[in-house]
């Protein structure tokens, strides 16, 4: 198939209805349990990639480019999860706590204070599930269609980055209000961090993983 052949289902695929349609579907299959752990989420991912590179021909959009600097992706994923872990965590879920009344709800994780298998196991399932499969979803179709629905200008592109963040937070109710809370902060910097990177996805990716292990060191620690 030539490419004059793939230009009018790119054209069609591009169009406004078809972005919210493929949010809505993507966004869907990615908070419906129709699939458990850790599987699900990369699953997701990966229709979503298929679609945006194949479909819409907008891969790059998506952030989904060979790194040219490594030593740049690096830099940008150490100090996203830096930021994240000793400066953006200490000081807003103490305040979230306090004005929620409550905290963030992690039995679902099952009970790792010492257990190392149960902490090795969850800090797998977060690479897979967590870092490549939400970042690919979250941040890179997510945010990369509302950029292409809301343009690239920076009010435009700080509005798509708050809207993308609320989602990722509604995403993980299960949490409580505290957990969705926090985890739409650290949305909101990953999206920052993606858009200012100017996409690049590996970055956001290594830097979910890197603030997902320290949360999962702290729950072995039983320091959460």
């Amino acid at each position: 198939m030539n490419a004059d052949s793939d230009r009018p289902t790119a054209r069609v695929a591009t169009r406004p209805w078809a972005r919210l349609l493929l949010l809505a579907v993507i966004l869907l299959l990615s908070i419906w349990a129709w699939m458990p752990l850790p599987w699900r989420q990369p699953l997701v991912a990966l229709l979503a990639v298929l679609w945006v590179v194949g479909v819409q021909r907008e891969g790059r959009g998506m952030g989904w480019v060979r790194v040219a600097d490594w030593r740049a992706t690096m830099a940008w994923a150490l100090g996203t999860a830096v930021l994240s872990c000793a400066v953006l965590t200490p000081l807003l879920e103490p305040l979230v706590d306090r004005l929620t009344g409550t905290t963030a709800d992690y039995g679902s994780y099952g009970a790792l204070e010492g257990n190392v298998p149960a902490a090795l196991r969850l800090l797998t399932y977060a690479w897979i599930s967590a870092a490549i499969g939400e970042e690919i979803i979250f941040r890179g179709l997510l945010l990369g269609q509302l950029l292409a629905l809301f343009g690239s200008r920076p009010p435009a592109a700080a509005a798509a980055i708050l809207l993308g963040a609320v989602l990722f937070g509604l995403a993980h109710a299960s949490q409580g209000l505290p957990g969705a809370l926090l985890t739409g902060a650290a949305g909101l910097l990953l999206g920052a961090v993606f858009v200012l990177s100017r996409r690049n996805l590996p970055a956001v990716i290594l830097a979910h993983g890197l603030i997902d292990t320290w949360a999962v060191a702290a729950l072995y620690l039983g320091r959460v």
